[in-house]
């Protein structure tokens, strides 16, 4: 039986961007498989039992919205590939995603509309996930974040993402370091996070200039570096007073260039 129309992974390019291939072609870089692809989006799929990264040259330029079905692990720019031509994610699907590393990192025009909830169960990883994707502002309202350990420069300047990660699970993750680094627009509510795990939250929001969350909250029992954290986070302003502060080794820097009426960690 056929995939339901909703199951699958649907993106929007333009042959035309830069980057890797030819001024008609696109390069998906998709982890893992086999996977099929739909082209022209029509609902029936052209190619079949895909593994890894696909080229298709659809012999006009133009804008082209693609659909992908089966069981890759991921999907990887990297900074890399066809990074400039990947315009939308217009549906995640229904697929059960095995990683998001480096997933959209460097995709500077992606704009992320899909409006359902991607199944990130079993993701470990969603370090620079939208690292310099400078129009990503995805809806991460319903994600499941439960089983992320690394979330590593995931929207460093990423300069339109203000998420919503109020909801989220991070009573997992180990490493924040630069996650919202540079990215200008954000100022995430993260009042509610479980931070018990984390051990390093270097540059986390380093350079973020309207980032000011309220991190009062935290616990910080595993802190060891939280160098740079807030350096020229211009519209921080937090209290910190209660954060445990027993494990932190390295916090140089961790307020520089930013004016403080009540935030201390001592």
């Amino acid at each position: 039986e056929p995939p339901a129309l909703t199951d699958h992974f649907v993106t929007t390019w333009n042959t035309e961007d830069c980057c890797e291939t030819n001024g008609t072609s696109i390069k998906v870089p998709m982890v893992g498989g086999p996977y099929a692809v739909d082209w022209d989006n029509d609902g029936t799929f052209d190619e079949f039992d895909l593994f890894g990264p696909v080229i298709h040259d659809f012999g006009v330029p133009g804008i082209y919205t693609i659909r992908i079905h089966g069981a890759f692990e991921s999907i990887r720019f990297d900074f890399w590939g066809d990074n400039g031509k990947i315009h939308s994610i217009d549906q995640w699907g229904t697929h059960s995603w095995s990683t998001m590393e480096a997933a959209f990192a460097g995709t500077w025009n992606l704009q992320v509309p899909a409006t359902d909830v991607p199944d990130f169960s079993g993701v470990t990883s969603m370090r620079s996930m939208f690292d310099d994707a400078q129009s990503a502002n995805p809806d991460t309202s319903g994600w499941d974040t439960s089983s992320v350990v690394d979330m590593v420069a995931m929207f460093a300047w990423a300069g339109a993402a203000d998420p919503d990660v109020s909801g989220w699970d991070t009573s997992s993750v180990v490493d924040m370091a630069a996650m919202f680094a540079w990215a200008g627009s954000a100022n995430p509510d993260t009042s509610s996070w479980d931070t018990s795990a984390v051990n390093n939250m270097e540059g986390m929001f380093s350079w973020a200039d309207s980032a000011n969350p309220d991190v009062s909250g935290w616990d910080t029992s595993s802190l060891q570096s939280a160098g740079y954290m807030f350096v020229n986070a211009t519209a921080f302003d937090g209290d910190l007073g209660g954060w445990n502060v027993g494990s932190l080794e390295w916090a140089e820097g961790m307020f520089e260039g930013v004016t403080l009426s009540l935030a201390h960690y001592e």
